[in-house]
């Protein structure tokens, strides 16, 4: 399938083609206001302010990176917090999202919740196909859209 596919963890020199995945990845949401796609320089402006504090792993074609997952892991209590996930449009439907998925759930055993737009249709089939347990809508400070707020209830969970 993907075999030729590696998932790393994300290095400095990465930081430029990841801004361009998220961005065009924005880009290319159906159902989702154009208010709400970031520029490429500020996907790279959060990358390298908040992006130190994530766990980054991408999935790396062998001739560039096709996509890649963040994450803030807990504090060994309580669940993570999946913060981004985003494949390049060319490489949608190969499997990179489950793959990416998996590597965060083998990260954050004890589960994780992530939000994403509640226009984001794609987005949302993926997750509840992928297993995750739809929570509910929230509009949160400072963010222009309402969020669907997404759950995996972990392997170690009680």
């Amino acid at each position: 399938m993907n075999s030729d596919v590696v998932l790393r963890r994300a290095k400095a020199a990465d930081t430029d083609a990841l801004a361009e995945i998220w961005h065009v990845s924005l880009c290319s949401m159906t159902g989702v206001s154009e208010s709400l796609i970031l520029s490429r320089a500020r996907c790279l402006e959060r990358l390298l302010t908040e992006g130190p504090g994530w766990q980054i792993v991408v999935a790396d074609a062998g001739d560039g990176i096709a996509a890649f997952v963040a994450w803030i892991a807990a504090d060994g209590q309580g669940e993570g917090w999946l913060r981004e996930l985003f494949v390049h449009p060319a490489a949608q439907g190969r499997r990179f999202g489950s793959r990416l998925l998996g590597a965060a759930r083998a990260e954050m055993p004890m589960g994780f919740w992530l939000r994403t737009p509640a226009d984001n249709v794609g987005g949302r089939r993926f997750y509840e196909r992928e297993g995750l347990r739809f929570d509910g809508l929230r509009q949160d400070d400072g963010l222009p859209f309402t969020s669907a707020i997404y759950r995996w209830a972990g392997t170690l969970s009680s």
